[in-house]
Order: C-alpha cells, then sequence, then structure tokens
C-alpha cells in the first residue's frame, strides 16, 4: 500500500463503474447494492482468481478529508480481525475513489432469512447469534465498535452456512462526514442504543443493546417498538424499556425474557459485561441448545440453506467470563443485582491474554495430533448407511430433524452439516437432515385468475406442485388466457409436489360467418345471432344497391372463422349516391324546400326584386321561379341546390 495515500486529504474524483479494473487486478464484474456511504461490486480478483467484493465510497464522502481518513482506518482496523464469522477485508486502495477489497458473501442476510421464515425458535436463534457475539467479542477486543448491528449486517454464506458480520465502522465514517443535522440519526434507527440516541458514544455495550434487539426481532418477527417517524422510533426506545419477547409469541420462557431484558436495558452499565456473557447468557436460556437453522430456497421448495451450529471456535467462547445468574426482571433485587454487574472487577487484561495465547496453542497442538476427518457424500442414503460411513470416516452421526422434500424418499438422508467434503477434527459431530417425503398441503383455487399467476402460485411454496397447462375453447365465456378448470379441485388435500392440470381458455369456440349480403336489416341480425355472433351495424349511401335497409358489405368477410361471440361490423345501404333533380319551378319555395331535404341535397334560396313595366310587376313571390342545377340534372347527395324566387314588392310610399 503506498504510504502517501493515507496522507491525502481529498483524492482526485474518477467515476468507477462495472468493467472498471482496480489496482491491476480488481475487474467490477457486477453491481450488488449501494447504502449511505458506499457501492458495492461483486469484482473478480484476476491475480488470485478469486470473486471479491469491492465497496466503493461515494463521491461525496471521498470529498471530505476526514471520512476518507476514517475510511481507511475502519479499513485496516476491520482486516486486522481474524474469525471465521466476520467478512474479512483483503485490500485497500484509491483509483478516484478510495475502496476496500472483502471476502466476497454469497448468500442472504438475516434480513432474508426473517423474510422467508418470519420468526425463528429459540434454539435457532441461539445458532445464529452465537458467532454473532463470537464476531463482535473479537472487534471488542481489538477496539473496533460494529456500531451499525442489525439483520441486514448478518450474512449467510450459502457454500457451508456459516454466519458471518460485515461492515464494521460504517456508522463511524458516516459521522466523521458530517453529513448529519441536528435531528438526524447514524446508524440504523431501529437498533440504536438510547445512548446513542442521547448524543453519547457507540461502545461495545451499545452494540449490545443492538444484538438484543435482533433476538427480540428473531424470536417475536416483529421490532419492539414503532412509531410515525425515524426520530419518534429513536425518542421511544430512550425511554421505554424494550418490551418482552412472552407477550408477542409463545414458546419464550422467562429466562429467554431476561436476557433480552438485561441485553437491552437502558442504563448500558446494566447491560451484561460484554457481548461473551450475553452469549453464555443466551445459551443457559436454551435448554436444548442451538438447532441448525433451515432457511428454504426461494425458487423450489425442496432447496434448503443450512445454517450449522457447531462452527464456533472454542477457544474464544472459553474465555468467557461465567455469567451471572439469570433472574426474573420482574423479582425483588433483580435489577440491582444486574446493574452491579457491569461494576465488578475484571481479571489483569494481561492474565486473560496469556490464558488465552496458551488455550491457542494448545489448540494448535492438538490439531497436529488429533487426524483430520472429511464428512462423507451420503445424500439419498438410508441413515443406517449414512451413519455407517460417517462412523468408517471417524465422525460421530446425530439425527436431525427431518425436512419435508419432494425430490428425496421419506427415510432417506437430504444432506449433512457441515456438508460433504468438510474437513473436522476426529470425532466430531455431523448432523444428518432426514427426509419427511412430501409434505400433505389443501389445494388452492386458481379458477379465473390469469394462466402465469395460477402456474406461479401452483409451484411457489407451500405446495411446489408439478403443474401441466392444457387449452382448450371455453363454452361458458371464459376470458382468453384465464383457468377455467383445475384437477384435483380446490380443497382437496394431496402431497406437495404433486401433478396438477390447470385447464386455461382460448377464449369462445371459433364459429363461421354466415353471408349477409343482400338481405334485410333484420335478417342479417337473425343470422348473426343464430351463429353466436355479436353485430355492429353503419350506412352508407349505394349506387349498386338503391334499396335503402339492404346489406352492402361485412366484416369478416363470410366465411371467415372467428371467435364466438365476435362482433361483425355490417354495412347497410342508405339508397344510391347519386339522383336526379326534379323540376321544382311554379312550386312554392318552402314546398321545394322540403321535396330536396327528403333527397338529402341542400338548399339555398335566393330572392330577387321582381321586373316592372311601367305599374306592372312580373311574375309571383314566393314561387320557385328556377333552380340550379336544372330540372333533370345529375347531383350528389349532400349537393347544394339553390332555388330563385321574387321577392314581394315594397309597400307603396304614404302620400304626401
Amino acid at each position: 500500500m503506498d504510504p502517501a495515500v493515507g496522507e491525502r486529504a481529498t483524492p482526485p474524483l474518477a467515476p468507477i463503474s462495472v468493467g472498471t479494473v482496480l489496482a491491476d487486478r480488481y475487474r467490477l464484474a457486477a453491481r450488488v447494492a449501494a447504502g449511505g456511504m458506499a457501492t458495492i461490486y461483486r469484482a473478480r480478483d484476476e491475480l488470485l482468481d478469486r470473486d471479491v467484493a469491492v465497496k466503493v465510497l461515494h463521491p461525496h464522502l471521498a470529498e471530505e478529508p476526514s471520512a476518507f481518513q476514517r475510511f481507511q482506518v475502519e479499513a485496516r482496523a476491520a482486516a486486522g480481525l481474524s474469525s471465521p464469522h466476520v467478512v474479512s477485508v483483503f485490500d485497500q486502495g484509491v483509483e478516484g475513489l478510495p475502496f476496500i477489497v472483502m471476502e466476497y458473501v454469497d448468500g442472504p442476510s438475516l434480513r432474508d432469512v426473517l423474510a422467508l421464515r418470519h420468526r425463528l425458535p429459540p434454539g435457532e436463534a441461539l445458532a445464529i447469534l452465537e458467532p454473532v457475539c463470537a464476531a463482535l467479542a473479537r472487534a471488542h477486543d481489538a477496539g473496533l465498535v460494529h456500531r451499525d448491528v442489525k439483520p441486514e449486517n448478518v450474512l449467510v454464506a450459502s457454500e457451508d452456512g456459516t454466519v458471518k458480520v460485515a461492515d464494521f465502522g460504517i456508522a463511524r465514517v458516516l459521522a466523521a462526514a458530517r453529513i448529519t443535522d441536528s435531528d438526524m440519526l447514524v446508524g440504523s434507527v431501529h437498533y440504536l442504543a438510547p445512548e446513542v440516541v442521547l448524543g453519547g458514544e457507540a461502545s461495545p455495550a451499545s452494540d449490545q443493546y443492538a444484538v438484543g434487539l435482533v433476538l427480540f426481532e428473531l424470536l417475536t418477527g416483529r421490532k419492539p417498538f414503532s412509531g410515525g417517524s425515524r426520530q419518534a422510533v429513536a425518542l421511544r426506545r430512550s425511554r421505554e424499556p424494550v418490551p418482552l419477547p412472552s407477550r408477542f409469541v409463545t414458546g419464550v420462557g422467562l429466562r429467554l425474557d431476561a436476557v433480552v431484558a438485561v441485553a437491552t436495558a437502558l442504563d448500558p452499565k446494566a447491560r451484561y459485561p460484554d457481548l461473551l456473557a450475553f452469549a453464555r447468557a443466551l445459551r443457559d436460556a436454551v435448554p436444548q441448545g442451538p438447532e441448525a437453522v433451515l432457511v428454504p430456497g426461494r425458487d423450489a421448495t425442496d432447496g434448503t440453506l443450512i445454517i450449522p451450529y457447531d462452527a464456533l471456535e472454542t477457544a474464544i467462547i472459553g474465555a468467557s467470563r461465567p455469567s451471572a445468574p439469570l433472574r426474573d426482571p420482574a423479582e425483588p433485587g433483580a435489577a440491582a443485582e444486574t446493574a452491579g454487574a457491569g461494576d465488578r472487577r475484571r481479571p489483569s487484561r494481561t492474565l486473560v491474554l496469556s490464558c488465552t495465547a496458551v488455550l491457542l496453542t494448545l489448540a494448535g497442538l492438538v490439531s497436529v495430533v488429533l487426524p483430520v476427518r472429511t464428512v462423507p457424500a451420503v445424500a439419498a442414503t438410508t441413515s443406517g448407511e449414512a451413519e455407517a460411513a460417517l462412523v468408517a470416516a471417524g465422525l460421530r452421526p446425530v439425527i436431525g430433524a427431518p425436512v419435508a422434500s419432494t425430490a428425496v424418499p421419506e427415510g432417506l438422508v437430504l444432506g449433512t452439516r457441515p456438508g460433504a467434503g468438510a474437513r473436522l477434527r476426529n470425532g466430531a459431530a455431523v448432523s444428518l437432515t432426514l427426509s419427511s417425503g412430501p409434505q400433505e398441503v389443501t389445494v388452492p383455487s386458481v379458477l379465473a385468475s390469469d394462466r402465469d399467476d395460477a402456474v406461479a402460485r401452483l409451484q411457489g411454496p407451500p405446495y411446489g406442485f408439478r403443474v401441466r397447462v392444457e387449452e382448450a375453447h371455453s363454452a361458458t365465456g371464459a376470458p382468453a388466457g384465464t383457468v377455467q378448470a383445475q384437477a384435483p379441485a380446490a380443497g382437496e388435500s394431496v402431497d406437495t409436489g404433486a401433478a396438477v392440470v390447470v385447464n386455461v381458455s382460448l377464449g369462445a369456440p371459433p364459429v363461421t360467418v354466415p353471408e349477409l349480403a343482400g338481405t334485410e336489416r333484420d335478417a342479417a341480425q337473425r343470422r348473426l345471432t343464430g351463429a353466436g355472433l355479436g353485430a355492429v351495424f353503419r350506412e352508407e349511401y349505394s349506387d349498386l344497391q338503391p334499396v335503402p335497409g339492404r346489406v352492402i358489405a361485412q366484416s369478416p368477410a363470410a366465411g371467415e372463422q372467428v371467435a364466438g361471440t365476435s362482433p361483425v361490423e355490417v354495412v347497410v345501404s342508405r339508397g344510391p349516391r347519386t339522383l336526379v333533380l326534379p323540376d321544382l319551378r311554379l312550386r312554392p319555395i318552402e314546398e321545394a324546400r322540403a321535396a330536396l331535404a327528403a333527397l338529402d341535397l341542400s338548399v339555398r334560396v335566393s330572392e330577387e326584386p321582381p321586373p316592372q313595366f311601367g305599374p306592372f310587376v312580373w311574375g309571383t313571390p314566393g314561387l320557385v321561379e328556377r333552380q340550379s342545377p336544372a330540372a333533370g340534372s345529375e347531383v350528389v347527395r349532400g349537393q347544394e341546390v339553390v332555388l330563385s324566387t321574387w321577392a314581394a314588392p315594397a309597400a307603396p310610399a304614404p302620400a304626401p
């Protein structure tokens, strides 16, 4: 790493996107996510030929010298953490923008697990939170506070189900960037400790509070507080104790309630001394111990991700201090006993480090003396065959809870935890997951549903049906593309993965359009109705069909095949378009006007002064004197005809 990088106050900014190669080795392949601090890319380390995750600081944060320097400091601190439950940091650098290269975890977050499972039983919550506590405890020992513990920052590796904590120190970088104002809070508002909400510094105790809230959410499937705004939620949490999980769900006993109450105490001094004590108290509160977490796949009902529960480092857990006996918070003296836990004298840090070093050395010697065993592939075998294969491999088989599957018959092995190929110490336990076979479900109704929606519902959880689509014309008028029948019928009980047939409508059956030309309008209507077709009539003038009311055209044409109930456009004659103009001379103007209007001709009357010969006036006012065009002329309907008449003579002037 170039030492000058850490001294640069403000790095030069340059665009970074998919396809960019950083440090001549990290080729950005896809944009994975973006948050308040950085954009995360999946990249290929072309030097070591492996996938990595690259976090690139946002430009507006890189321009802040304090945030830029804090980004590097946090990266170095996180890189110093050594734990299988912490997302590893491999490298960092600056190419236009600062970036960190991290381990790429291809798997869901704990938020995704909650979305699929809603809530978890205590044993499964313990299996997830023990490694989280171990990771955070290791960070706290190194002087690093996470500050943003939440389900989104707990990842599960799809390869082996290892739980990993990601994004150490992000909230601290955001705070250093001074991007918040007086009424904004750095971090995830639903998991901030009360002392942080009130302006105090984040500490290992505030990380513990966040883990306590995550435990509450795992057990209940809900957050403990809600409000109209982020500030309202934070304010409630700074004043109100977290409610007990047993208020919302069954199966959570007094001891688990007490663990949540202590870890989320409003006073940081009343919480557990550290996260290892929290983890031990949580294990003591779950008598059955940790249980493997089964996460159903999103794309198939039998696709399952298994989070193991036996991957914790015994050296770390063994070094934790015994936790105080858990008591009901409502009992007299319980609060005082808990509050005093943080004030007890702790052993010398030098002594703890020395003991830890001895334990790690002994663990290393044991790993040399004891042989390493490889988990054999036993999927789809019987439990007896699988147990024999594990014993032969020097491992200890344990039968776990069965899981429904349509792919593996009942009684056969679905898989192992850890998976085939995993390397374990001699005599280590391997959990066998057996198939319980298909699960009985009730067939839902998909009648009248859209084809794609119906298939998606039947194939999705919890059904996993094998759907066959058939198509047929509908005699009942079901719209094309909708389900008009299904088998088995809705309400029947069948096994998951069973075959289901849905019949999708192609619309009404096709019919032949009848011949309508030359028929009367009413007769045409009867023919179409008899064929199961609709009719849309319109009128046009026709010189070829002078008889009004007769059909002169149709669409579709006679003989074509169309879907039933389809409309047929029918054109009916209004009579001929051209006609011979009659002789209207010497007829009263109004009578002539009416005769022309009946022929769909336009009329304009022109009045002229009558000619006079001395005292005599020629012609009769009000009668047609002339017409234009002349009588006998061929005209087109709508054409204008001018009628000329004499105007009435003016009244004589009065005598003087």
